[in-house]
């Protein structure tokens, strides 16, 4: 099972469905998604909470070139893959879109 972690950043709209629909996939994939708190609303029955980069394989951010930035931080030096979703229009730094 793949640890995945998820920042998001809320002023995007279209954010909530694409987390939907990635936690709808997650288990088929074997994927074990660890959401950071506010996005904790979009997933009602999802219990794992991101706490530390320590705890996961791989960090997922959904949102700029902004958000990838703040998951690079939280990640603090450690080597994590991370893949850059870009929701917004021109994002630098995201690898794809949604």
């Amino acid at each position: 099972m793949i640890r995945l972690g998820v920042i998001g950043n809320r002023d995007y709209p279209d954010l909530g469905s694409v987390l939907k629909r990635l936690l709808a996939m997650a288990p088929t994939l074997g994927v074990d998604m660890h959401l950071e708190a506010n996005l904790m609303e979009f997933a009602r029955d999802h219990e794992h909470l991101l706490e530390s980069g320590a705890e996961i394989d791989a960090l997922l951010t959904l949102g700029g070139d902004g958000t990838l930035l703040r998951g690079a931080r939280f990640l603090g030096g450690r080597e994590i893959p991370i893949l850059g979703i870009n929701l917004g229009r021109l994002g630098f730094l995201s690898a794809c879109s949604p």
